[in-house]
């Protein structure tokens, strides 16, 4: 195979400053077209949001709440089956599979 790609990677010493520049910049401009009043309700479904997340509630709520434990979790592992094809495609390369449901076909081996 002769063709091929060469990605340099490098890091930016600005990247957070400059995204956190961009979005001030959005939220001012956001912020501009709003009128007082619909100012004001953002600012006030924010503040009932905070309180809300902040108040703990009653016991009562809380038990409502699931919970998770690590003892109802079976600790051996799940086997599922597998293609292996040696040579795939005659391109010289082993190919993994298998047919599992919502992955896309994508394997994490």
């Amino acid at each position: 195979n002769k063709h091929r790609v060469r990605v340099i990677v490098a890091p930016s010493g600005t990247l957070e400053k400059d995204l956190l520049e961009d979005e001030r910049n959005r939220l001012a401009q956001v912020e501009s077209s709003l009128s007082p009043t619909e100012l004001q309700t953002i600012i006030s479904h924010a503040r009932q949001s905070e309180r809300e997340e902040t108040n703990s509630g009653s016991d009562e709520t809380l038990a409502t709440v699931p919970t998770f434990s690590f003892s109802g979790i079976d600790p051996s592992p799940t086997e599922y089956p597998i293609d292996v094809q040696e040579n795939a495609f005659s391109l010289g390369v082993t190919l993994v599979s298998h047919k599992l449901p919502y992955t896309a076909g994508v394997a994490y081996v």
